[in-house]
């Protein structure tokens, strides 16, 4: 009897490429779902207005002061990626810059985690790269990512694709780029010092030789980071009121355990491609099945139907100075964000503030609904002045004298 057929050997652009296309349809698709909310007013302002506060205020000199804390960033929070971003809103000061790195981010983890899986697996076996397309390509589509990209904009976002290559460079010998990416994952938030300590924990299993001696190194960078921000914010964040974007702090882990165990059941025995592969159908099924973006099941439909209102807002707000407090429905501090005093109705409202109100307003947490009926109906009758009203938006002046 003839022994069976070896299997065809494939081009080895094909491998990358998988991943490169499936970021290129996760960017697209999670983008356009956070434009239609953001241009349908339904974005949420905890946390993208917050965030796309502190950015401008960096950008125009304020520094890190947020007005929704009523206090600098830096004493709740280390993200000094802001300063990066605020660089780039100095050309085009809108949230919509935080979107797309965002969904950027988000999408880059299928290369990022390709390559740091291929660098990974065992290098001499042939089903090494299809196990490491069919782990990394799903990963922008997952239930996590998804939740992340709801939320419109975290440094969370940017900081594993960044971790994931630099386990790849630590795992191929590229110590500077190890180097600089660990501390661009760290300018992200305080807890990613978690994410860089396994990251060293990492190295000092797998890492390339010239790398490996150093992982202690990497794990006390981390440690003392950690020591650093939390004394710095004077609380331990990541111990402490977790939301829904820390789910990418988990993310990372699982992407590494998963990578160690694929890793040793290779070492022990063989795979075929077609099996490999189809490791990415129940991925992709989990998450159209449990996933909350759009055609997921799990998705709220009315959150991305409805049309750019933007174009009428700002005829609204236009007759408001540039530097004066507002305070307006949660998804409109997205669009009026840029000013050093913006908060959500009718949180921290005080009489030198105007006030935006939207008829059809998506009110998302944390806004208390019944709080915003009663302060509503006192409008009328707190000195203020109804200067606009189209129907839809209304602006209050600030309690006269």
């Amino acid at each position: 009897m003839s022994a069976p057929a070896a299997e065809r050997p494939v081009a080895w652009w094909t491998f990358p490429t998988v991943p490169v296309v499936a970021a290129a349809l996760a960017f697209a698709w999670t983008l356009n779902a956070e434009l239609l909310r953001l241009y349908g007013m339904t974005s949420p302002a905890w946390d993208l207005a917050y965030n796309q506060q502190i950015v401008w205020n960096i950008s125009a000199g304020q520094g890190f002061y947020s007005s929704f804390a009523r206090a600098n960033l830096l004493g709740i929070h280390l993200e000094l990626i802001f300063v990066a971003l605020a660089a780039i809103e100095k050309l085009w000061a809108s949230p919509v810059v935080l979107v797309i790195f965002s969904s950027a981010g988000l999408a880059a983890t299928a290369p990022a985690a390709y390559l740091f899986l291929r660098a990974l697996l065992p290098a001499d076996r042939a089903e090494s790269p299809w196990v490491a397309v069919a782990l990394a390509a799903p990963i922008p589509f997952c239930i996590a990512t998804q939740e992340a990209a709801i939320d419109s904009f975290h440094p969370e976002n940017l900081a594993l694709p960044l971790a994931l290559l630099a386990g790849w460079a630590g795992l191929r010998g590229y110590r500077v780029a190890m180097w600089i990416l660990c501390v661009l994952v760290l300018t992200c938030k305080e807890d990613q010092a978690l994410t860089v300590g396994l990251i060293g924990i990492l190295m000092g299993a797998y890492g390339a030789p010239e790398v490996r001696k150093q992982w202690g190194l990497i794990v006390y960078l981390a440690g003392a980071w950690f020591f650093f921000s939390t004394v710095i914010v004077q609380r331990v964040a990541v111990l402490n009121g977790q939301t829904p974007q820390d789910v990418l702090l988990l993310l990372f882990p699982l992407i590494v355990a998963g990578g160690v165990v694929a890793r040793k059941f290779l070492e022990m025995r063989s795979i075929r491609r077609t099996t490999a592969l189809l490791l990415i159908l129940p991925a992709l099924l989990l998450a159209w099945g449990s996933g909350r973006i759009p055609p997921a099941l799990g998705a709220e439909s009315g959150l991305y139907s409805h049309p750019s209102a933007v174009a009428e807002l700002r005829r609204a707000t236009e007759m408001i100075p540039a530097d004066a407090p507002v305070n307006a429905d949660p998804a409109l501090t997205v669009w009026l964000a840029n000013r050093h005093t913006i908060n959500d109705f009718p949180d921290m409202l005080d009489g030198t503030c105007y006030v935006v109100i939207d008829r059809e307003a998506y009110l998302g947490g944390p806004t208390d609904v019944a709080r915003r009926q009663r302060e509503l109906a006192a409008l009328a009758s707190s000195g203020r002045s109804l200067i606009y009203d189209d129907g839809r938006f209304q602006v209050w002046s600030p309690v006269s004298d």
